[in-house]
């Protein structure tokens, strides 16, 4: 059995590096979820099965819960020969370190392209569409990505605004945000603070 886990920011470049690396392997690419424990048993039926050659796509193995990952260390363990599992996460920190310990850990650099039509969007929605896009942020990490892209974004538009005033004030907010939001501090509170003091 082969076990990786891809760190990265990027999903789209992590689900691409899995499936190059299922087609390394020859086997047929099946994106499962385990973010509950009903999944994880469903997921321990579906490896007794029989199975060809197949290698098991899990995005976002570090948003399981704890109960989860204990439950999905068993696959790891005792997999079927011809099953292979790939894994992401955004940082190698945010998973348990019994799985980490039996997975091959690929980081993978790729960022997405900078796009500084999110930053012009964002900064131009009235302050009721940007409280609605932050509340779907869920958990740290998510809201450290979210920022981190609204970072490059507004880097980028720097580059081509008339309104650097305005970009610039709303990098330093999201620079202190990010700051803050890596010091554990309440991550509604702080993407809220952020919003509002744009």
């Amino acid at each position: 059995m082969h076990a990786f886990l891809l760190i990265g920011q990027n999903q789209e470049s992590l689900e691409k590096k899995a499936r190059e690396i299922s087609n390394k392997l020859n086997s047929v690419f099946m994106p499962y979820t385990v973010e509950k424990i009903a999944d994880v048993r469903n997921l321990i039926h579906l490896t007794n099965l029989k199975l060809s050659k197949t290698t098991l796509f899990v995005k976002d193995i570090n948003l399981a819960t704890t109960e989860s990952l204990n439950a999905f260390l068993k696959n790891l363990e005792e997999a079927q020969e011809n099953l292979s599992i790939i894994l992401t996460a955004t940082n190698v920190e945010a998973v348990l370190p019994t799985i980490v310990s039996r997975v091959q850990i690929i980081r993978i650099g790729n960022k997405p392209e900078v796009n500084s039509e999110i930053a012009r969007t964002f900064l131009d929605s009235e302050d009721w569409q940007r409280l609605g896009e932050v509340k779907k942020v869920k958990g740290r990490d998510e809201a450290l990505i979210f920022i981190e892209e609204l970072i490059h974004s507004l880097n980028s538009l720097l580059l081509e605004t008339k309104n650097l005033q305005k970009t610039a004030h709303a990098l330093q907010k999201a620079e202190s945000t990010k700051k803050a939001l890596k010091a554990n501090a309440n991550v509604g509170l702080q993407l809220a603070n952020f919003t509002i003091n744009l």
